[in-house]
């Protein structure tokens, strides 16, 4: 496999900068929450144009679609590919993928497994956040965002240093793993 330098890197910038997502829908009959696929499309086309990256989805045909059916319900999976191009270099690469999907109509059980495999690869493979909205981090870190740092590296020596003001006494708050400035911040995260 021919090492694909900046592709890579240009998925490496994505995967750097793409917000969180919220997990902000909910299901009312099983009480859970989730994120939609328009979520995702919503934070990730906008780097994907400013990288010049483009996304061709499509069912791999390599390995033939798995049926069962157990009483009135379908069970089925199929492979997908996830082929990345890059505009400028014209490097590809491919991914594969499992969609996997279950219903009593066979059509909606395609469409299930469809979206959850496209959510999924997608969330992962850029690297993507997801959180809940009843999250207390996250609502803690909403009125008082987290303070960026730079490492700066002087004879192989590491210093956190504040990205705001440049303070170099940095406090470390466990609970969430994360570290602050007391002067930009004084009352902590």
């Amino acid at each position: 496999m021919t090492e694909n330098k900046e592709l890579n890197k240009k998925i490496g910038n994505i995967q750097k900068d793409i917000e969180s997502l919220v997990k902000d829908e909910k299901n009312k009959n099983l009480n859970y929450k989730y994120f939609e696929e328009s979520q995702i499309l919503k934070v990730l086309k906008p780097l994907l144009e400013r990288e010049k990256l483009t996304l061709k989805i499509s069912d791999d045909d390599t390995q033939p679609l798995q049926w069962d059916k157990e009483g009135s319900k379908h069970f089925l999976r199929y492979l997908k590919k996830m082929e990345v191009g890059d505009q400028e270099s014209e490097e590809t690469e491919i991914f594969k993928f499992w969609a996997c999907g279950d219903n009593i109509n066979f059509a909606q059980a395609k469409g299930a497994a469809e979206t959850y495999a496209m959510k999924y690869m997608l969330s992962k493979f850029f690297l993507i956040r997801v959180v809940d909205e009843d999250d207390p981090d996250l609502k803690h870190n909403e009125t008082k965002p987290e303070v960026k740092k730079e490492i700066v590296t002087n004879d192989n020596h590491r210093t956190l240093k504040c990205g705001k003001c440049g303070n170099t006494q940095l406090n470390y708050e466990p609970r969430i793993s994360k570290y602050f400035c007391g002067k930009c911040n004084p009352n902590g995260i």
